[in-house]
């Protein structure tokens, strides 16, 4: 080998890593009041490796996965890894079985693809603080701004200083949580340069999902047009009301308790952001206030 030869290589992978920088996830939710099958976790686990990416990327979101869920009132990873989840599928498996096995109501699954921040624990969503976990696909480029007063993050991505943001942002709001993260998610809209603020976010009552896309703003090397098609979030129903929500469709033949059943998947608008509570009812939906909106602007309310 050559002097210098692994260096050169080293060098030119961490420019493909900047070039190729930006949150590019896929993400799982569920709402369940039983959940007998491992399926819905089996199919989206193939997404490592066929799901969506943006043109000109590698295939694969292999950097990263994690399973988190509660146990009672709190939050636990049942595993999370900085590998390959195809190269763990035993390790992955287990991790859903102990998730059926708790009883979670909330759960949510995420696929990293690496970006800002290295292939690390501390860098693998899904993210915790107190009672809440939460997961995001997109990139805030400018989120080292956004002032933190009780939380310091583990790791150096953007996506954790944003969830610890709306954390303390919204802090413990009970029954005016959905009015509460509205206000601040239209706050992130506003005032902040961003591809995506895609995510997932879980308290101990509520499950949240929120599809958000920039129009105007992609990475170096990219183009904004790609954010609409790859940035997008979808939720279902099966035959017993149970929720999924994922990054994008998934074909599964059952429905949680086994029986055959075609799922439906309804994509969540630009700006739209969806709440259930433990028993998978909705409690909010809505567009969340976009650039010129006041925090407490929105559209389409939903409440069951």
């Amino acid at each position: 080998m050559r002097p210098g030869a692994a260096g050169r290589r080293c060098t030119a992978r961490r420019a493909r890593e900047r070039r190729h920088g930006g949150t590019m996830c896929r993400m799982l939710g569920v709402i369940s009041r039983h959940c007998e099958t491992a399926e819905v976790y089996r199919r989206f686990r193939e997404l490592a490796r066929g799901g969506e990416v943006k043109p000109g990327r590698d295939s694969g979101h292999l950097d990263g996965w994690g399973v988190a869920g509660y146990l009672g009132r709190w939050p636990v990873y049942f595993d999370r890894s900085p590998g390959s989840v195809m190269d763990e599928e035993d390790r992955y498996l287990t991790a859903v079985v102990k998730l059926m096995v708790s009883k979670s109501r909330f759960a949510m699954v995420h696929l990293r693809k690496a970006s800002a921040g290295a292939v690390s624990p501390a860098n693998t969503h899904p993210f915790m603080a107190e009672d809440w976990f939460f997961g995001h696909n997109g990139t805030v480029l400018d989120a080292g701004g956004l002032p933190l007063q009780q939380h310091a993050p583990a790791g150096s991505t953007d996506s954790e200083r944003v969830f610890l943001w709306l954390r303390e942002q919204v802090g413990d709001a009970g029954s005016d949580f959905p009015v509460r993260l509205g206000g601040a998610l239209a706050q992130l809209r506003r005032t902040t340069r961003h591809t995506s603020l895609t995510m997932l976010l879980c308290t101990p009552e509520y499950f949240a999902a929120f599809r958000e896309y920039s129009a105007d703003t992609a990475e170096p090397g990219d183009d904004p047009a790609w954010n609409e098609d790859y940035y997008t979030l979808y939720s279902a129903r099966d035959t017993d009301g149970n929720a999924l929500l994922c990054s994008e469709p998934m074909d599964l033949g059952y429905d949680m308790s086994g029986r055959v059943h075609r799922y439906r998947w309804t994509p969540l608008r630009n700006g739209e952001m969806l709440v259930l509570d433990r028993d998978a009812a909705t409690v909010y939906r809505g567009i969340i206030g976009g650039e010129h909106a006041s925090a407490a602007e929105t559209t389409q309310q939903e409440r069951t």
